[in-house]
């Protein structure tokens, strides 16, 4: 297991890494990034047997540079960072987690707790100047916290998964602390305190780690650390047998609480000894809550970024940003199942698909419908619509879902209109290189649908389903080659803003009467100035 973290300008995204995975700014790349100087298919990342991960350029113009130098391929350790044109790529190696928190049992204890006082560490020294301090012990001892603190903070700085934190963070306590078990709890989605990771010392602790609800429940209240010299003793848990029971003599639980947040308990025990820890210990592992609590913090803050991107990263390919954003930040839900909406269907389709494949490769076709489907969407977008899906070599689209769009009809226009104008640029490229010019029919229209997410449990789609998808679909079936049709409904709306030719009433099917259809012949006051080698006039 292991992740990528991938920085464009300011926007970071976070990967995790499959065996195979390509980078790009293609939109069927496995990592797509947006940027300029990244090629449409720059690199891969691939794990080999021993379970290491290159990156290998994939003949990129920009290619990839590692400390300063341009490199074909290169074997990924842990913090390297790869620059991928205005891209820079940062390999994390995730270790597979040690857990076994089946080991662990918290009992349930009824009543209140009778626990009528902790211990509370003073948390709150000052560093007094070396030459103020008369007490070498006391100075020895600041300099111990200041080296735990630092030690702690270099180990936990590129930890941004609490499932490697808490080990690295026990493991740890384990060097300086002589328990037996030790047990981080942090609170669940109900807000319960679970265990999220437990260590036992090499050769001690047969059986399950038990935990004592008194003891956690006493350092939740108090948000104080709690140190147990000899439990079998300490009038604190009188009357508590199965404390004692449990084969607890020592305890140290610390609470890990940061900006006034309670965050878990780290809880270490003995089982052996009694007066096992001392004043000295509980300052140590108050000193390493501290820290923990804080990285405990930051890891929240990435894993919500994480799901940030999560989010981007399944809606960016369907959605303007505008609307992805919106996803992300929770102005917007995609809940499953649907809802009214008046929107405005746009369908694009290739004139003539299936004769101009069947001279083509496979490859070949897959190059033109990726072409051709990128620089649509890019228009898509650029008019805020929401791609609802590909159908063969269709696109359809979206205008006023899921988001109420009041211009929707006249963006929807817009787009279809700046859509040709796109196509006719693409083709005169296309000439240039000896390529088949690409004709498009458009079809628009406006009315009720019901739009939502839908499909199975496993797999959800947004789309809209209703009559008036029906009818955008028709009209782009009869559509010519460069023309955009628009219903009378959508004509309706946007009449000041465009200049159409009305067309004889047009029979479609599922219509019992004509359907009265414009043919789009300026836009905002706009006509199409096309030459006759790249298709039709509007």
């Amino acid at each position: 297991m292991a992740k990528l973290i991938v920085r464009v300008a300011e926007q970071t995204q976070f990967v995790e890494l499959r065996d195979t995975n390509t980078i790009g700014r293609h939109a069927d790349n496995a990592i797509r990034v947006f940027d300029r100087l990244v090629s449409k298919h720059h690199a891969e990342i691939v794990r080999r047997d021993d379970g290491r991960y290159v990156i290998r350029d994939l003949g990129s113009r920009n290619g990839l540079v590692f400390n300063g130098q341009r490199t074909f391929e290169h074997v990924f350790d842990h913090g390297d960072v790869v620059d991928m044109g205005g891209v820079k790529l940062e390999f994390v190696a995730t270790p597979d987690s040690e857990v076994t928190l089946s080991h662990v049992t918290v009992d349930v204890l009824g009543g209140d707790s009778v626990v009528r006082q902790s211990i509370e560490p003073d948390t709150e020294r000052v560093f007094l100047p070396a030459a103020e301090r008369t007490d070498d012990k006391e100075l020895i001892a600041d300099y111990e916290r200041l080296r735990l603190r630092h030690e702690i903070d270099i180990a936990t700085r590129d930890v941004w998964n609490t499932d490697e934190l808490l080990p690295l963070v026990l493991r740890r306590v384990f060097q300086l602390v002589a328990a037996d078990n030790g047990v981080v709890f942090r609170y669940d989605a109900e807000g319960k305190l679970v265990a999220g990771y437990v260590e036992r010392r090499h050769g001690k602790g047969e059986g399950p780690v038990r935990v004592s609800r008194t003891i956690l429940a006493e350092v939740e209240r108090t948000r104080q650390a709690l140190l147990c010299q000899d439990v079998t003793i300490d009038d604190r848990f009188a009357g508590r047998e199965s404390i004692v029971a449990q084969g607890i003599r020592s305890v140290l639980a610390v609470p890990l609480v940061h900006g006034g947040e309670m965050l878990g308990v780290i809880h270490m025990d003995s089982r052996t000894a009694a007066n096992a820890f001392s004043n000295r210990d509980l300052e140590i592992l108050v000193s390493i809550a501290g820290q923990t609590a804080q990285a405990l913090h930051t890891a929240r803050l990435v894993r919500r970024l994480e799901d940030e991107a999560h989010t981007r990263a399944q809606f960016q390919r369907l959605l303007s940003p505008n609307l992805v954003e919106q996803l992300v930040t929770g102005r917007l839900k995609l809940e499953r199942g649907g809802e009214l909406r008046d929107a405005t269907i746009l369908f694009a389709d290739i004139r003539g698909f299936t004769a101009m494949s069947e001279a083509m490769s496979p490859v070949a076709v897959v190059h033109l419908l990726n072409e051709y489907f990128e620089l649509m969407v890019d228009v898509l977008f650029q008019h805020d619509g929401t791609l609802d899906k590909y159908i063969g070599d269709c696109v359809m689209a979206l205008f006023g879902a899921p988001i109420a769009m009041p211009n929707g009809p006249l963006q929807a226009v817009r787009c279809a209109w700046h859509m040709q104008q796109a196509l006719r640029e693409l083709n005169e490229t296309r000439l240039q290189d000896g390529l088949p010019a690409i004709h498009v029919g458009i079809g628009v229209n406006t009315g009720p649908v019901v739009a939502g997410a839908m499909g199975s449990s496993r797999t959800l789609q947004y789309t809209a389903v209703g009559d008036a998808v029906n009818v955008a679909s028709r009209l782009c079936s009869i559509a010519g080659a460069f023309e955009v049709l628009i219903s009378e409904a959508t004509y309706a709306r946007i009449e000041n803003a465009v200049d159409v030719l009305a067309l004889p009433p047009v029979q479609v099917k599922g219509k019992a009467q004509p359907m009265r259809v414009y043919c789009v012949q300026r836009v905002d006051g706009v006509a199409d100035e096309r030459d006759d080698t790249t298709g039709p006039a509007l």
